[in-house]
């Protein structure tokens, strides 16, 4: 069994292009779908140059105008291959080998109803919560929902022992079935500008129809680069995340 992985960019060729190499590293088969939100930065260029040096089937999708995050997701499943579809951030490196090996083997069995599964997303060269126990770590405190307050606990940073169910995924670090993608009718584009929560509110409707896991031995690393991307002045990027959360609790 193969996977999908679908990988959204928006001028970012160069370290898109780090972590292209990077995947040579990944155990078993898979396909790497690159969906260049019309970058002008040469990352077309760079994916003609790179290709051949690359052990996996490579596809390439170059969008005429900007589209944003959730529909380049869309566009990507669309033009996947395999009934598992991941997703990964074009700035977020995998710390394992296995990353991908371990997302086929959560989602191939039908009879476990685990329909989506991700893994913690370090920020690298910064240490977040250095004080926090393993003890403190429950699964009360990653990725759940809590509908009465509202509140969105993330927190995909902590590692717990084991892995556990949780309401929501990183969107930088997440893998699904296919089919399920389609039954939730893809991801919602109205989720604009730093596209904030657009994984929580697609996650919300995945768990309709079975169990998500956050597995800790699924790492990435996130580099989290100031430019391309979803990046946005300041202003306007707290104003989306106003926007898009009102538009997730609605």
């Amino acid at each position: 069994m193969s996977i999908s992985i679908i990988i959204p960019t928006h001028n970012r060729a160069e370290i898109l292009e780090y972590l292209l190499i990077e995947l040579n590293n990944q155990k078993g088969k898979f396909e790497i779908i690159i969906v260049d939100d019309a970058s002008t930065d040469g990352t077309r260029k760079m994916i003609k140059n790179i290709a051949p040096h690359l052990k996996y089937k490579l596809k390439y999708i170059q969008l005429k105008h900007q589209v944003g995050l959730p529909t380049s997701r869309n566009i990507g499943v669309r033009h996947s291959n395999h009934e598992i579809v991941g997703f990964i951030d074009d700035d977020c490196f995998p710390i394992r080998n296995d990353l991908f090996k371990k997302a086929k083997k959560w989602l191939k069995s039908k009879k476990s109803k685990i329909v989506g599964v991700g893994g913690p997303v370090f920020l690298r060269s910064t240490k977040q919560n250095p004080s926090l126990s393993k003890k403190e770590i429950s699964s009360r405190m990653i990725g759940k929902i809590n509908n009465i307050i509202p509140e969105i606990i993330g927190n995909f940073y902590l590692k717990p022992e084991k892995p556990i169910l949780v309401d929501t995924l990183p969107g930088g670090n997440m893998y699904f079935n296919k089919g399920i993608i389609y039954r939730c009718m893809g991801f919602n584009p109205q989720f604009d500008g730093n596209h904030y929560r657009e994984e929580t509110d697609f996650c919300l409707k995945a768990k309709e129809y079975g169990k998500i896991i956050f597995d800790p031995k699924m790492l990435v690393n996130h580099l989290r680069v100031n430019f391309g991307g979803c990046r946005c002045k300041a202003e306007k990027w707290y104003s989306n995340i106003i926007s898009n959360t009102t538009l997730l609790i609605m």
